[in-house]
């Protein structure tokens, strides 16, 4: 039977994509209109989790032997992952709001989990899959959903040097609303230029270093750290 060159074409995508090792914690999300998958790959050169979406493929965390990439999770708009640190026989949960720009630590864990989930009861857990009766509260609900509407702010670039952008979609937020300080806790004066749903803070004429952003909303303050090169 003879084979046609479009054929082949779809013979060789189909035997390149079956290369790949997907490992279990695949998620999606959408940000600011665009739809982007996430998954794990292990059985490769460069493990890690990787972003798919209509601009491409990228790998926006990188693992290692010592430090794996066991599974994601998306709610709202930040993606959670859970890794093992396998030189201190520890799992750690980070998290980042920016499509895996930045991470932060959420917690350290003495227990060995692989799996993140939201419960039946809106807590975010991890659990180990071959014995999912070790398990661990990582969040609960009330605190699940605070962060989640934190995910509503965008600070950045960060660090930053010249300008600060602030995107949020919170009601009625004014310039008043933001106070900035030093690492000392001295407030500094802003340069705020406010348009629709963001401000702009000029900070080319702050001193290199550490600086927090308070947002005061109607029903909490929320505070985030910056850096200033």
């Amino acid at each position: 039977m003879k084979i046609n060159r479009l054929q082949k074409q779809i013979l060789g995508l189909f035997l390149i994509i079956s290369q790949f090792a997907f490992a279990q914690g695949s998620a999606l999300s959408r940000q600011q209109g665009v739809e982007s998958s996430y998954y794990i790959q292990k059985n490769t050169d460069e493990p890690g989790l990787y972003q798919s979406n209509q601009h491409g493929t990228n790998r926006i965390l990188a693992a290692s032997h010592f430090l794996t990439v066991e599974s994601v999770l998306v709610s709202g708009d930040r993606i959670y992952v859970l890794q093992l640190d396998m030189a201190m026989t520890k799992t750690r949960v980070i998290y980042s709001d920016d499509q895996g720009v930045s991470w932060q630590l959420l917690k350290v864990s003495d227990l060995l989990l692989d799996q993140l989930e939201i419960s039946s009861t809106h807590e975010l857990i991890a659990f180990n899959q071959s014995n999912q009766e070790v398990q661990e509260v990582i969040l609960s609900a009330s605190q699940l959903a605070l962060k989640e509407t934190e995910t509503f702010l965008r600070i950045y670039p960060n660090p930053a040097d010249q300008y600060l952008n602030i995107e949020h979609q919170f009601a009625d937020l004014k310039a008043s609303d933001i106070q900035l300080y030093s690492s000392i806790g001295q407030s500094m004066k802003l340069d705020l230029n406010a348009e629709d749903q963001s401000f702009t803070l000029d900070v080319s004429q702050l001193s290199p270093g550490m600086y927090y952003i308070n947002i005061q909303l109607e029903d909490r303050l929320i505070s985030r750290s910056i850096i200033i090169k």
